[in-house]
């Protein structure tokens, strides 16, 4: 996922970009393996001693039955390191009076995740958030980053379903707020967790107020 942070009124020489990836296989494959059943699990790593392939068979039916908030909830649980580091780095820019743009490929998954949590932090309600992810909606194409790439490298077997990661849909995103919830104890557990403590986002709201 890309992250562009702007600098204002310097022009070029003055802009930043942050590339923070967030979909690489081997956090998403280890997400998805602490999910998965044991008997699923053992299928899995028998297979990826025997026949590479055939784990990635697996593996693709396995994300698809999680479909896009499953994908969600994995990228929430295993790539904490990146999601603090966005949002530091966004903090940082806003306190210091500096235009941010961040996107991923389609603006609506890792985005998504992102746009949400900072809307929390800064004190927004879960259906606001959920009216600001939803705006998203409509666009029948998916960004999986490495999953994807994987995905088209096996040219039998099943593929990804587009059915279940199209979209930007309040269950979706209802479902993430309520994963963070139950699993981090609130919002405000989870952010701190990951590193986005109390003191980020205290200066995060009194920086967005100016």
């Amino acid at each position: 996922a890309g992250r562009r942070a702007a600098g204002g009124g310097g022009g070029a020489a003055h802009r930043a970009r942050y590339i923070v990836p967030m979909l690489e296989r081997g956090p998403i494959f280890e997400g998805m393996m602490k999910r998965i059943p044991p008997k699923d699990k053992l299928a899995m790593l028998f297979w990826g001693l025997f026949n590479g392939d055939k784990q990635q068979e697996l593996f693709i039916g396995k994300m698809n039955e999680g479909g896009l908030l499953g994908l969600s909830e994995i990228i929430i649980d295993e790539c904490q390191p990146e999601v603090s580091y966005v949002l530091r780095v966004i903090a940082t820019h806003v306190e210091g009076g500096v235009p941010v743009a961040f996107q991923c490929r389609l603006g609506k998954d890792r985005t998504g995740i992102v746009a949400a949590l900072l809307l929390l932090a800064l004190g927004a309600s879960d259906e606001q958030v959920i009216n600001d992810y939803v705006k998203s909606h409509g666009r029948d194409q998916i960004a999986l980053g490495a999953v994807e790439r994987e995905a088209e490298r096996i040219k039998t077997g099943p593929r990804l379903d587009r059915r279940v990661f199209q979209g930007a849909k309040v269950e979706t995103m209802e479902g993430v707020i309520a994963h963070i919830r139950e699993k981090y104890g609130s919002i405000e557990g989870y952010l701190d967790r990951i590193g986005f403590d109390q003191k980020w986002r205290d200066d995060l709201r009194r920086a967005a107020k100016q």
